[in-house]
C-alpha cells in the first residue's frame, strides 16, 4: 500500500511517516478480513486527504491487548491537520466501525490532543467474534469485540 499511495499523496503535499512493525499472524484472518482491514486504512487516508488539511499522515502498527487482556494487533492512522472539531461522523467513519466489528475488532477515532485526528483499529489474535455495539471511549467512538 505504501508504494502505491506515497507518490500519489506527495503530489497533494502530503508525506507519510511509516511506523510499521512486523505483526504476528492473525489466526483465521482470511481474505475477507484482510480486505476489510485494507478498506479501513483506505477510508482513514481518504478522510485525511478530503477533510484534514494535513501535511503528514502517520501510519503505526503494533501489538496491543484489548480491554479484556486478549492479545491483538493495532493499526493507527494519524494526521497533523485540523482535527474533527466536534463534527459528527460521516458515512466513511461509520463504515470503519462496522468493518472493524465484522473483523471481530474494535475501531476508535477522534481528535488528537496535540492537533489532528486519528483512526485506530485493534484486532484480536483469537477466534472471530462479531459485535456492533457502540460505547464512548476517550476521544472517540468504539465498536467492541465481545468477550
Amino acid at each position: 500500500i505504501r508504494a502505491r499511495l506515497e507518490p500519489r499523496l506527495a503530489r497533494h503535499g502530503l508525506r507519510f511517516d511509516w511506523q510499521v512493525a512486523d505483526l504476528p499472524l492473525l489466526a483465521e484472518f482470511g481474505p475477507e478480513r484482510v480486505l476489510q482491514a485494507l478498506r479501513i486504512v483506505q477510508e482513514a487516508i481518504t478522510n485525511v486527504v478530503k477533510h484534514a488539511q494535513a501535511t503528514t499522515i502517520t501510519v503505526r502498527t503494533g501489538e496491543q491487548a484489548d480491554d479484556g487482556g486478549t492479545p491483538g494487533v493495532f493499526v493507527e492512522i494519524q494526521d497533523d491537520g485540523r482535527g474533527m472539531r466536534g463534527a459528527a461522523p460521516g458515512r466513511g467513519l461509520r463504515h470503519v466501525v462496522k468493518r472493524a466489528a465484522q473483523c471481530g475488532g474494535c475501531a476508535s477515532y477522534g481528535d488528537r490532543p496535540g492537533g489532528g485526528a486519528f483512526v485506530e483499529v485493534t484486532l484480536a489474535l483469537g477466534p472471530l467474534v462479531v459485535t456492533e455495539t457502540l460505547s464512548p471511549v476517550a476521544g472517540g467512538r468504539h465498536a467492541r469485540q465481545a468477550s
